[in-house]
């Protein structure tokens, strides 16, 4: 994801405006389910950092733990099953679409829907799809789903969220929501100076932050200060 978007995201997660945000990430990486969601969100913590700073209060002292891959977000993929009600439904894991419409989080377990015999993909990311579905789906079908929704979403506390030593937490899909949140927020303020320093620095323009990804862009003002801090001490010196 590019550093103008991450930009985009935090000042959204900032306004609470959640429906936008979601909508954003869910369309950038198209995720199966949840669960496919949060594992491309955590290969590309890894692809920039070996390790995964948290920290946690155990017996009344902080600790900062370093996790690695194994030690973080371990699930465990299943696949579709079959249902036959007033229509026949392939259903999964669901996306997180909504945390005011949570009739859509519902609908979103189904992945397909047999039409005519056939089966017919649903994108069960695309908010506007899961509307119409919802406006038109019949109320028992509707009952049904939901009683799946929430197996899924106890089946999901079954996972494993951290593991590192004694501690041992387990996933929910409330620690799903979070976790995305926090990875999309940062401090707003802190990305525009990060963006106006390159560009005053190093001839970046706005439209170039659309090219760079977040991650590198990061690195990028690390390196930044640290030549321009070099330069200024050997200006200081020849003076």
């Amino acid at each position: 994801m590019n550093f103008l978007d991450v930009l985009k995201l935090s000042k959204q997660i900032s306004t609470k405006d959640y429906d936008k945000v979601f909508s954003f990430i869910n369309n950038y990486y198209k995720p199966y389910t949840c669960l496919h969601l949060i594992t491309k969100i955590k290969e590309e913590i890894f692809q920039s950092n070996p390790i995964y700073k948290v920290t946690r209060n155990i017996k009344n002292k902080e600790y900062n733990l370093n996790l690695e891959t194994e030690n973080f977000l371990n699930v465990t993929y299943e696949e579709d099953i079959e249902i036959n009600e007033g229509c026949s439904y392939k259903i999964n894991f669901p996306n997180i679409i909504s945390l005011d419409i949570i009739n859509l989080n519902i609908i979103s377990i189904i992945k397909k829907i047999k039409i005519n015999n056939n089966w017919v993909d649903i994108d069960s990311y695309k908010i506007d799809d899961l509307k119409l579905i919802l406006d038109n789906i019949d109320i028992n079908d509707f009952r049904i789903l939901k009683e799946y929704f929430e197996k899924y979403i106890s089946r999901i506390q079954k996972f494993t969220y951290i593991k590192f030593n004694k501690i041992n937490e387990n996933l929910s899909f409330e620690i799903i929501l979070r976790f995305i949140i926090e990875n999309f927020h940062y401090d707003t303020e802190n990305l525009y100076q990060i963006l106006l320093s390159l560009m005053r620095h190093f001839n970046f323009t706005y439209s170039d932050f659309k090219e760079v990804e977040f991650h590198d862009g990061l690195r990028m003002i690390k390196i930044g200060n640290k030549i321009v801090n070099e330069e200024n001490e050997v200006n200081n010196k020849n003076e």
